[in-house]
């Protein structure tokens, strides 16, 4: 039985979720993508998902979504589930991919996009997304004349000119420059919260990145995902400190004793041995700087070198190595 993620602080006692996720399985051809997933997702916050390749990052996203069926659980959106709900559902969903059509005008692409979510957006409507999203003076312009980030902000805006309470990102800053991904990261951050013009309430942004600084910038909560389940759920800070005992590193308290030199701990956690879960880096962390190899593991009583959200993703890589050089030498 899935006892769910480990807790952080974090999300909005005693509110209801805006969205959430009971129990969601997915798989494709026999392969779980998802486990069991139980989330819950506040209005107004930034709730960030991370987690390796092949996590289940982009097929939660596309399950919230309702892009996607879920092949046991549900999802609901304001306490109704969206796949039997009659409710229009007021969700957002900005794929990884630009899912524009170069030769129209991206006037045309709002339209476009506003009508498959059966939506009839009024002129107002269509200069309110373009403003939100910095695009004003580029109505007019085919979007295969637009530079990448413009691009991106185009894909966005099209998913914010029906209006949607939720708005679901995946990767919106993959492929950009330092400067164009810094403006998308300030886009966003002004999105979640801010008032919407229908149905009362603020923006809520769920987004996910295989840049964990920027998710741990942005995020007022996150979702650590691994191996389709849900490990963590609350404040970025929280992840390594609630994770050291469950994943075995450091000598957490209920571990199985103090990691002493060169040690682990004694738990194993998340399909792995704790062994391996620091292999790769012998205790030195990303964050400090230092390449694998580098560094010393945790002492005795010591809760481990992760700080980070990077530090816990390169644990968990570590893990995965560890196994798979396990299976190879069988």
């Amino acid at each position: 039985m899935n006892e769910g993620p480990a807790m952080g602080s974090g999300g909005n006692a005693g509110a209801a979720p805006i969205m959430q996720a009971a129990r969601v399985s997915k798989s494709y051809r026999g392969v779980a993508a998802l486990s069991d997933v139980s989330i819950n997702i506040y209005c107004g916050e930034i709730y960030g998902i991370a987690g390796l390749n092949g996590a289940g990052k982009s097929t939660l996203l596309s399950v919230l979504a309702g892009a996607a069926k879920p092949d046991s659980g549900k999802v609901l959106h304001r306490g109704a589930d969206i796949r039997s709900s009659r409710r229009a559902l007021r969700v957002g969903y900005v794929p990884q991919e630009i899912a524009l059509f170069p030769d129209l005008t991206v006037r045309d692409n709002l339209k476009f996009w506003a009508a498959a979510a059966s939506a009839r957006p009024s002129k107002g409507q269509i200069a309110e997304a373009a403003e939100a999203s910095g695009l004003s003076g580029a109505l007019g312009r085919r979007v295969s004349a637009l530079s990448g980030g413009m691009k991106r902000r185009a894909n966005i805006a099209s998913a914010l000119v029906a209006r949607p309470d939720v708005l679901i990102m995946d990767e919106p800053t993959a492929g950009l420059d330092a400067k164009n991904r810094r403006d998308i990261i300030g886009f966003i951050m002004r999105l979640a919260g801010a008032p919407r013009a229908e149905g009362g309430g603020a923006m809520t942004v769920v987004y996910t990145s295989h840049q964990a600084g920027e998710l741990e910038y942005v995020s007022d909560r996150i979702l650590l995902l691994h191996r389709g389940r849900a490990i963590f759920e609350g404040a970025p800070g929280d992840a390594a400190r609630n994770l050291a005992g469950s994943l075995g590193w450091g000598g957490a308290a209920g571990a199985g004793g103090a990691a002493g030199p060169g040690e682990t701990g004694g738990a194993t956690g998340a399909g792995g041995a704790a062994e391996a879960a620091m292999a790769a880096g012998q205790g030195c962390a990303p964050s400090q700087g230092c390449a694998p190899g580098q560094g010393s593991a945790a002492g005795p009583g010591e809760t481990g070198w992760a700080k980070s959200i990077d530090d816990v993703l390169y644990i968990l890589g570590g893990m995965e190595e560890g196994e798979q050089g396990a299976i190879a030498k069988k």
